[in-house]
């Protein structure tokens, strides 16, 4: 490659541009041969396209008239055998009778235009009937069919000879050969040689289809019967072709015969039974491809030495401007001009422009940076307050070339809870930056105007300049909406987002600002991943007291061991009695949450039960919890575990409490049951289950359960576990008992219930 590279930088621009043409000019005459070839096979392809057309017109037209004759012999044989059967004097059929025959005979030939002749050949008289009178079979010769090639042996073959019904190859009257549909009726007639009727077409038809057939075209058309024998052709020089060979298929093929190759196509009629085929010599099929092939060759030979020509002409041409250009650096010493000279002057100038090029692109990337920066300032001051004052609106913005839309604002903030990208890398935050800004300033730019900034590390604001248009609150929320889901599904990271209300001028940026931040605080009792819309509602005073009649409550309900129902119960109590809900107010929550928190662990430090630093760590995991549902939980679990020492040190000799302690060390074995405790424990399932209950309030069944959904519940909050992985770790026997058993004790599905309480997902 290095190589390669080199010698490029060597060779003049001139030789270049003239390999380029003649690669071009090779181009050209490629693209004309592969077009010329498809043109080729589109004119073979028609060629065989119309020659098949043709066969099938001659096919149908033929078949028309052919389809009509086995029921007029049928008919005909019918007629005349019942008349000669109930006239027949001895083996001899009565004049009258032959009358009657004729007579019934120019009838049936009467409804047919294409038929020319009908003759019933009575075979113990050797006499034939026919729609023109009855006379002996050789007088019948002699009347109508003596030619030079056709005597009377041939005729006697034809009436005598034992075939079986079909069409076959007849003389005209005319002297020319016509075609015939013989029939002869076996199931009666059990002689050697029976009676036998002959239904001839009418040779001006069949001369009318072979002409049509022959005009404008080269190839022959001929029909055999479904034997195999020929039964007519447009032109007798292909009368001696065999084809009986290709009868079972219906495609092209090549063929040979006397030294002569022929293209031929062979279809079989459905309603006859008959065959037709094609035969076109294949110098004649080519005539048209041979011709194009010619045509392509005298385009060669024309236009390569004229191409040759123009490509040096045109590349001496473009040449010259390069050269003056070099010669012009190279006095004004823009470049090293050393080795010059044996250089390419594509080389030359690309080395001469590429230092200034580079410079402007660092230039315009300093400009560009400087700009952003510049303008994400200008707009967090605004955010915070801080603006010109004695300044319109206008004329802050055309300071950073920033046109408005209208006097009014909203501000979006955005809150991340989970990023998945990679935070080793050394970008990841201008990364997230990046995708935050353009997603909500494109989903912004589509009717109105935004622009990102960073608050802090996992906070953003986009302040939106909305449009002289109505339904603005909407279109926030809809703005919100689609960022949240693109960022999401896209990229990975999840957002709690806060919405404010639209605001006028630039104090109302700031106060639209402060909105959005007040919005956000209830994220606290609203929980993570939501949309929250300011409203007036959130600047209402409220006024909060925390009573000392629950301090004491709480001593109380601690001084006695209680079930984990209880413990749900005592904890709904206590954010009842506050009126503590989604509705609260964040500062309210909060100073309930301190609250509860000291004085539980006040509560429990009073008690001489629990390990000094589970109790601080307790303390730790209440006091940091930031969504009301997750401290809702976490002093649910505190308590639990709080009963649960209270059971070991207490009660850690009686049988429930050794039921209860081995429960918890093996209620992830799925096959755990009342009847398997009663066989560890050496007594009946029924005592079992009546000691426990009387001891805990509550069934061995149901405690059992319990710490099964608990502990469940345990890994949906602080793992990413599948819910299959959580059902077997848990003791269920599959992940449906699991959905079960959890839906009828939490009231939601496993899945719901993390997306709820965990903020490590979404």
């Amino acid at each position: 490659m290095k190589s390669h590279r080199s010698l490029l930088r060597k060779t003049s621009v001139l030789t270049q541009l003239f390999i380029s043409y003649i690669i071009l000019l090779l181009f050209v005459m490629l693209v004309s041969s592969v077009l010329q070839n498809q043109t080729t096979n589109i004119l073979v392809e028609e060629n065989e396209r119309a020659n098949n057309a043709i066969l099938m017109q001659f096919r149908s037209f033929i078949d028309e008239k052919l389809a009509e004759m086995p029921n007029y012999a049928l008919q005909s044989y019918t007629a005349v055998s019942n008349l000669n059967n109930a006239n027949t004097v001895g083996n001899r059929i009565s004049s009258f009778s032959r009358y009657r025959a004729n007579s019934v005979l120019q009838d049936i030939f009467r409804t047919s235009q294409s038929i020319e002749r009908i003759l019933f050949y009575y075979n113990e008289e050797d006499y034939v009937i026919s729609e023109s009178g009855s006379v002996s079979s050789q007088n019948f010769f002699h009347a109508y069919y003596q030619t030079d090639s056709f005597d009377l042996e041939n005729w006697n073959s034809l009436l005598k000879s034992p075939t079986s019904n079909g069409f076959i190859s007849f003389p005209a009257s005319s002297g020319a050969w016509s075609i015939a549909y013989s029939y002869i009726d076996y199931s009666e007639n059990k002689k050697a040689a029976p009676d036998k009727v002959f239904v001839v077409l009418r040779i001006p038809i069949l001369q009318r289809a072979l002409l049509d057939s022959k005009q404008g075209n080269h190839s022959a058309y001929l029909v055999y019967n479904s034997d195999g024998m020929l039964l007519t052709s447009t032109d007798s020089l292909y009368n001696n072709f065999d084809l009986s060979s290709y009868f079972s298929g219906e495609n092209t093929f090549e063929m040979e015969h006397e030294g002569s190759e022929y293209v031929t196509k062979v279809v079989r009629s459905d309603r006859t039974g008959c065959y037709y085929a094609s035969i076109t010599p294949k110098k004649l099929a080519a005539e048209a491809v041979t011709a194009s092939r010619r045509q392509l060759v005298v385009f060669v030979l024309i236009i390569t030495p004229l191409g040759v020509a123009l490509a040096y002409a045109f590349s001496k041409r473009n040449s010259v401007p390069l050269k003056r250009l070099v010669q012009w650096l190279d006095e004004k010493a823009i470049y090293l001009s050393q080795g010059s000279q044996s250089t390419n002057e594509i080389y030359v100038l690309e080395n001469a422009l590429k230092l200034s090029v580079e410079e402007q692109e660092k230039l315009m990337l300093q400009i560009h940076n400087r700009k952003n920066d510049l303008t994400g300032s200008f707009v967090k001051n605004l955010l915070y307050g801080l603006i010109y004052q004695d300044s319109s609106i206008n004329m802050v913005f055309e300071q950073y070339n920033i046109n408005l839309l209208s006097e009014q604002f909203a501000v979006i903030l955005m809150k991340i809870e989970k990023k998945d990208v990679d935070m080793n890398l050394s970008d990841s935050q201008e990364l997230i930056v990046l995708v935050i800004a353009n997603i909500m300033e494109e989903l912004s730019g589509k009717r109105h105007q935004g622009f990102v900034v960073p608050i802090s590390e996992n906070d953003y604001a986009c302040l939106v300049n909305l449009s002289d248009s109505d339904n603005h609150d909407l279109d926030i929320i809809n703005i919100a909406q689609e960022g949240k889901e693109a960022i999401e599904s896209n990229f990975k990271i999840y957002f709690t987002i806060s919405i404010s209300r639209v605001n006028e001028g630039i104090d109302g940026i700031a106060q639209a600002f402060q909105q959005a931040l007040l919005a956000m605080q209830y994220r606290l009792t609203m929980g993570p991943n939501q949309i929250i819309p300011y409203n007036e509602m959130m600047q209402e005073e409220t006024s909060y007291a925390f009573s000392f009649k629950t301090d004491q409550k709480i001593i109380a309900f601690l001084s006695e061991l209680r079930n984990r129902e209880s413990i749900h119960n005592f904890v709904n109590e206590l954010f009842n009695e506050g009126d503590i809900g989604h509705h609260t107010k964040p500062e309210v929550a909060k100073i309930f949450m301190y609250d509860l928190s000291g004085s539980v662990i006040k509560a429990l430090n009073e008690k001489p039960y629990g390990d000094i630093h589970w109790k601080k760590a307790s303390y730790e995991r209440l006091i940091n919890c930031d969504v009301l549902d997750t401290f809702r939980n976490e002093l649910t679990d505190v308590l639990i575990e709080y009963r649960k020492y209270m059971q070991d040190e207490s009660s850690l000799n009686t049988i429930g409490a050794k039921v209860l302690k081995y429960i918890s060390q093996h209620f992830q074995n799925p096959d755990l049951s009342v009847s398997a405790l009663g066989d560890e424990f050496k007594l009946s399932s029924s005592y079992l289950s009546k000691i426990f209950r009387e001891e805990y309030e509550l069934s061995i069944v149901d405690y059992i359960s319990n710490s099964r959904i608990n502990h469940s519940k345990k890994l949906l909050r602080q793992t990413d576990l599948s819910v299959q992985q959580i059902a077997e770790h848990s003791g269920f026997l599959s992940s449906s008992v699991f959905i079960r058993v959890f839906k009828k004790a939490e009231g939601t599905t496993p899945g719901l219930y993390r997306k709820m309480h965990d903020t490590t997902h979404h």
